[in-house]
């Protein structure tokens, strides 16, 4: 598994990555990193791209658990922006269509894309 963690200047937006097999620890050390950069540059912009990424239902409870955790942290996820670039990969797909449902039931702006410049348009529109 390979996954990275940058910040777009150009669009103000946080750019998360996942290829190959994702596991639990590559989601919590993405969270990570997201999180020290969306509090160095007050960035809440999060373009989540899993086109390439393998994940089990196993991940689903870990999954859960970052979202909480967020939304605590956050008070409230509501300033959050978030865009997921949608898989072909069905076991996937279905953990994306978990996720959307996590982050849209508390509150945050959250949208599925299939292409990544659509999602980075859709997410940098407020910026400019």
């Amino acid at each position: 598994m390979s996954w990275s963690t940058r910040y777009d200047v150009e669009n103000d937006v946080i750019i998360e990555t996942f290829k190959g097999h994702c596991t639990e620890k590559d989601l919590l050390a993405g969270y990570q990193e997201r999180m020290k950069i969306a509090d160095s540059r007050q960035c809440r912009n999060l373009l989540i791209d899993v086109r390439e990424c393998i994940v089990s239902k196993r991940i689903t409870v870990a999954m859960y658990n970052l979202v909480e955790k967020s939304y605590k942290r956050e008070e409230s996820g509501s300033r959050w922006k978030i865009a997921v670039v949608k898989s072909d990969i069905p076991e996937t797909q279905t953990i994306v269509e978990f996720y959307m449902n996590l982050t849209r039931n508390r509150g945050w702006n959250s949208k599925e894309f299939p292409a990544l410049n659509e999602a980075i348009g859709w997410l940098s529109e407020s910026t400019k």
